[in-house]
Formats: C-alpha cells, sequence, structure tokens
C-alpha cells in the first residue's frame, strides 16, 4: 500500500503527533499513516463477489446543498478549502480500478478495509478489482479523480439528499442523476453526535451516571462553572462552523429541539423567536468554530483543559483522541439526553458503469460483512443496523496494537448508550427549514472584530504565472469583507515599509501608543464602512518594503486593547488577525534572520491558553514567503498557517471567513 498527502491539509487526522520542544515554533501537528496500518494483513478476504447480508435501503429524505465548488488539488465547498488525503492507493492499473470520496471521519477503518479488499483479487466479470478512497469530507467532487468519482460516502444521508435536491436541475449532473433515478446508498457503520468534554469536568456534571443534555450545557453557558461547585471560569464550547461542518449544524438543530421544547419534526413555522433565542443561547456559549470541529479537539490536545471545555463532535472521534494521548485527562462522550442525531455513513454508487456498479456493490457487501464490522469496532464505530447483536466489548479483533474491548469508560464512551437508549431526533425536513436555521444563526451569531493586516510591498507587482499578485489579492479580501455578517466589525491595515490603519469616516476616540480604540462603532460593517473598505482595499498599491514584525506586533496589541475592554465590561466577542504576506520581515533594524527579534515577536503575542484571546491566521502569498515565522505566530495564537497562490487565494480568504 502506498499513500500520498497534499501539501497543506486541514483535515484533522486521528493518528497525530505534536512536537512539544518546538514549542510556538513552526511544526504543530505532524499527520502520518498510523503505524499498525503499515502491517500487512493477516486476515484473509473472501475473493467471491457475492456477500449476502440482506442490505437495507438508507432512507432519503430530500435536502439542500449550500453549494459545492472544487478547485485543483484542494477541494473547495462553497470557498472551504479541505486537504485531500488519498487513504489507499489502488495497486497499478490493470483491471478494475474504482475511486471512492469518503469522508475523513471513517479514515483508519476504511483504509484498512480498502487495502485488505485490495489484496483479496475479488474478481467482478473476469477483472480484478481494486479501489482508490480520497478522503475529502462528506462533498461530492467532479474534479478529484479528474472527473465524478464511481463512488462516494458521507457521513450521513443529509449529505446525500442535499445533493440529490441541488443537481437535480443542474446542466452537470452526477451520473446517477442523469437517468433521473436515486442514489443506491446504503450505511455502513453508525456513530451518534454529542459532546466531547474533559473527563474532570463531565464527572462534575454527575458522568457517567447522570444524563446530560444540551439544557445542562446552555445552563453552565449562562452561570458558569461555578453554578457547579467548580472554579473553571466560563464555560467554553467550540462546534463546526454550522453552514459547512456535519456536527456543527446538527448541534444548533439539537438545541432547538432541547431549548425550544420543539416535539416531532421541525416546520418552517418552528423557526420563530423561540428558536432564535435557542440558537443565541447555544451560539453565545461557542468560544471557538472552524470549518471542521476535528481542528478544535487537535487544539485541545496541545492546549489542554484551559483552552476549551467541550466540543461537539461524534463518539468515535472521542476514542481516537483518548487513545493518541494517554496522558492527557482524556475527554468523554455526553450522548445529549435532549436527544441527538446517529450518522450512518452510507456507501453510495455513483457511476453509470454496470460493471463498475457491480464491483463497488462488492465491495460495499464486503464492508457489511461480519469481520470488516468488527474491525469498525475497534475503530469506535457502531455496526449496522443488521449487526445490532454485534457485541461492543466483546469477541472483537485485535489490530496491530489496537486492542479490545475498544467501546468503554475507560476511552470515555459508553456501550449502553444505543439508538433504543439515546432519543433519535428528526432531521429537518422540508429543505427550506434548514436554510431557516441557518439563516437564523447568523442573526444571533457571536460578533467578531477582524483586523485584515494586507502587504503591499514591492513584490506584489512582481507577476507570477503571469498574474500579478496585488491584482489577485485584492477581489479576495473583498470578498472576504463582503461575506462578513452585518453584526461583525472590521479594521484594516496594510503595510509596506511603514503600517497604517485605514479608518471609517467619523472614527474617533483612536489612538496608537498604546493603540486603542475607545469607540469601535464606526468600526461596524454593518454603516457605511463596508462600502468605504471595499472601495480603500479596491485602491491599494504596491511598493516599498516589508515591515513584518512591527506591523504585526501592532496588530496584535490593538486587538488584545479591544479584547481586554470588552471582558472587563463582559462583552462577548470573537477576536481574529487575518495576516497576509508574501515575503520576510526586512525592516534594517529588526531583521527576521535575527532569532531575538523573532523571539520578541512571538512574546509580543498572546500565548494561546485562553480561546477567547486573538487568533491570528497567517497567509504565505507564493514562494518567498516565511513559513517559518508564519506558521510559529499561527500556532502560538491557535490560528492556522495557510499557503496561497495567485490561483486559490481567494479560496483561501473565504475560508477563513469561517473561524471564528
Amino acid at each position: 500500500m502506498s499513500t500520498t498527502m497534499s501539501n497543506q491539509s486541514n483535515d484533522y487526522i486521528p493518528h497525530s503527533t505534536t512536537s512539544s520542544s518546538a514549542g510556538d515554533r513552526a511544526g504543530g501537528p505532524v499527520y502520518h499513516l498510523p503505524a499498525y496500518l503499515e502491517h500487512s494483513a493477516t486476515t484473509a478476504v473472501p475473493t467471491s463477489t457475492t456477500y449476502d447480508d440482506n442490505p437495507k435501503k438508507v432512507p432519503t429524505n430530500r435536502r439542500r446543498l449550500i453549494v459545492i465548488i472544487v478547485g485543483v488539488a484542494l477541494l473547495v465547498i462553497a470557498g472551504v478549502v479541505i486537504g485531500v488525503y488519498f487513504g489507499v492507493i489502488a495497486k497499478g492499473s490493470a483491471g478494475l480500478v474504482l475511486t471512492l470520496q469518503a469522508a475523513n471521519t471513517k479514515q483508519d477503518w476504511l483504509t484498512l478495509a480498502g487495502s485488505k479488499f485490495n489484496d483479496s483479487k475479488t474478481t467482478v466479470n473476469g477483472q480484478a478489482v481494486s479501489v482508490n478512497i480520497a478522503f475529502t469530507g462528506s462533498n461530492l467532487s467532479s474534479t478529484i479523480f479528474g472527473g465524478w468519482p464511481d463512488a462516494w460516502s458521507p457521513q450521513n444521508v443529509l449529505w446525500v439528499n442535499q445533493v440529490t435536491d441541488y443537481y437535480k436541475n443542474s446542466a452537470t449532473k452526477p451520473p446517477f442523476l442523469i437517468s433521473g433515478a436515486k442514489p443506491d446508498c446504503l450505511e455502513t457503520i453508525t456513530t451518534p453526535i454529542g459532546v466531547a468534554m474533559w473527563r474532570t469536568m463531565a464527572e462534575a456534571l454527575g458522568w457517567p451516571g447522570r444524563d446530560i443534555g444540551w439544557k445542562d450545557l446552555v445552563t453552565l453557558a449562562e452561570q458558569g462553572w461555578s453554578s457547579v461547585g467548580r472554579n473553571y471560569g466560563d464555560f467554553r464550547l467550540g462546534y463546526g462552523h454550522p453552514e459547512f461542518s456535519n456536527s456543527g449544524r446538527l448541534t444548533i438543530v439539537a438545541a432547538i429541539y432541547a431549548l425550544a421544547n420543539q416535539r416531532g419534526n421541525l416546520a418552517p413555522s418552528d423557526i420563530n423567536n423561540a428558536t432564535i433565542a435557542a440558537i443565541q443561547k447555544i451560539s453565545f456559549a461557542v468560544q471557538h468554530m472552524g470549518t471542521i470541529e476535528t481542528d478544535l479537539l487537535d487544539r485541545m490536545a496541545r492546549r489542554g483543559m484551559n483552552y476549551l471545555h467541550a466540543v461537539s463532535t461524534y463518539e468515535a472521534n472521542v476514542i481516537n483522541f483518548n487513545r493518541n494521548n494517554p496522558n492527557s485527562t482524556g475527554l468523554v462522550f455526553i450522548y445529549p439526553a435532549d436527544g441527538t442525531f446517529w450518522s450512518e455513513n452510507p456507501l453510495c454508487v455513483i457511476t453509470a458503469d454496470a460493471t463498475k456498479a457491480e464491483a463497488i456493490k462488492s465491495f460495499r457487501n464486503y464492508l457489511r460483512t461480519t469481520e470488516v464490522q468488527k474491525q469498525a469496532i475497534v475503530y469506535g464505530f457502531r455496526p449496522t443496523a443488521i449487526f445490532s447483536n454485534l457485541s461492543l466489548t466483546a469477541d472483537v479483533p485485535q489490530i496491530g496494537n489496537l486492542k479490545s474491548p475498544f467501546i468503554d469508560t475507560s476511552l470515555g464512551v459508553l456501550s449502553n448508550k444505543t439508538q433504543e437508549t439515546v432519543k433519535l431526533l428528526p432531521l429537518p425536513d422540508p429543505p427550506s427549514v434548514m436554510d431557516l436555521i441557518i439563516n437564523a444563526w447568523k442573526t444571533v451569531k457571536k460578533p467578531s472584530v477582524t483586523v485584515l493586516v494586507i502587504d503591499t510591498s514591492g513584490s506584489m507587482n512582481t507577476p507570477k504565472n503571469g498574474i500579478v499578485p496585488i491584482n489577485a489579492l485584492i477581489p479576495a479580501a473583498q470578498s472576504f469583507i463582503s461575506n462578513m455578517l452585518p453584526q461583525d466589525y472590521l479594521i484594516l491595515i496594510p503595510f509596506s515599509s511603514t503600517y497604517s490603519v485605514i479608518r471609517p469616516s467619523g472614527a474617533t476616540n483612536f489612538t496608537d501608543n498604546p493603540p486603542t480604540i475607545a469607540d469601535l462603532s464606526p468600526f461596524s460593517i454593518n454603516g457605511t464602512w463596508r462600502g468605504e473598505a471595499l472601495a480603500e482595499v479596491g485602491k491599494l498599491q504596491a511598493t516599498g518594503a516589508t515591515l513584518l514584525y512591527d506591523t504585526t506586533k501592532y496588530a496584535s496589541s490593538l486587538l488584545t486593547s479591544i479584547r481586554d475592554a470588552d471582558v472587563t465590561r463582559k462583552v462577548r466577542r470573537n477576536y481574529g488577525i487575518v495576516l497576509m504576506t508574501d515575503g520576510k520581515n526586512d525592516n534594517a533594524k529588526d531583521n527576521s534572520n535575527d532569532a531575538a527579534a523573532f523571539n520578541s515577536l512571538l512574546q509580543s503575542l498572546p500565548d494561546g491558553t485562553e480561546s477567547d484571546q486573538v487568533h491570528i491566521f497567517c497567509i504565505g502569498y507564493g514562494d518567498d514567503a516565511d513559513v517559518n515565522v508564519l506558521t510559529s505566530v499561527a500556532n502560538r495564537t491557535n490560528g492556522k498557517y495557510y499557503s496561497a497562490n495567485t490561483v486559490n487565494v481567494g479560496d483561501i480568504y473565504r475560508t477563513l471567513s469561517l473561524e471564528y
């Protein structure tokens, strides 16, 4: 088995290590294949293509897809850049090679299963079959394999219905829709959505003996940990961005059911003041978002209990976290007492080729055999409904260094929590309900204060691949501004040999030393400032040197002063800096090669110990950007580093708009 990984990946790969000696410097998580996947499989796989497991069709209720856009080497969902990880590469080009696009939560299980299936030499119509799997998230893309994949396995059936609804009237359709047919989908494994919380904190709420629900968590958010006799301060929750994260959006839906006392399926008329109030309560408990919630789990592993207290996620992710962080306090999985959703991980036939369709069904049936379902349990998943009699704690195989039983309290999960014992919630239907929920969430989402720091040095005029960088950067930054919500605030700081703050008309009470904005209201994007800011960005010109360190220090100090004032007044907002540069610090008095100057820069920034501190997201624009400096700045402040070029810089800025 050979594997490749894209140079940039935002996906959380459960088997990761973090260089503790590197501290805040460049390095961060090091992603790699787990060692036990490098060993050859010892269990024989049948070569027959007839697996009779009485497959049960996955129900389909139509939903709406927001947007799907795809770029080269990077997958883009509505502008969200997601790294592509190829988990199983088919051996050679002979025979029938199948392509499968899959959600990355089940990456380890599906990688092993695909590898063993490839080794089995299964044949269909006399051709040896092998499968090539790309883990890209739940989206469906027409360019990852240079065309539509033969098969697709999103996180749950909601994505199937969304894609079907989105493409039904499109000129470019997946093959299964050309004939007007519904996708042929069967579930493969299941996992519930809930809340990952540090074990000691969950025990303070009564876990595992007491059932905990969304009402308990919202009360905790409103009253703090002192309400249960603990001194952890305010409750800090994280979840994936509800527009693009499956667990994030279903968290919002579950909170509506719990807090607005909804019964039965949600209808458009149910999205009223009561549900909006429920959404606001849960959204104001959120200290950090992201395109995917597993990024937040990675930050929890690095920063510990003071950073985030809980994250909405899947049960399997909690098992992976505890397995990979045995020396931490450990997480437990809370199964919301007021109801939740279970992801069924369907595998759908996309191809219209009859032979390939038969081969995909052969692979799918193989995934649904007793042997492979037991392997899924080892990775923390629940078997499909037809294997509900399988024990989660007994007769489970050992895979490499993974031992059974795997689903138990030592790994923070409870085997007695099933679809029969945990209340199941209905998915929103019709599709317009989900749209209404997302729009309502936008109106009450916690406001953000963003500082756009833009490099306008002379090198931004040097064409790259025939494109002038400043010309590609301007519409990208303007798109970011256009996507900001009405309750947000924006500060613009372009820099070259010097830096400057572009101020809105009427901005007063502003000082440079120390940097302070006493009145933030003129910087509200809801007034005339959005139009002014778009115009100002459009007028940017490239000239001069790159005062990177001093500008970064200034922007951080300015936004930190705003955050500190908000803390004093008990105002809740999110704070982020988007720092873009195409070069290295070349200030004569503060050279980037000077270790003392570099350390001074890092020490001037927030230390990243608290989730509501300023986050700095760094964009290295082109090949000459100082990756080490930018990665170190992002790591220290719990931001991210992105590598951009004149082609994808717009996608990068759209991705960053989802971080807070």
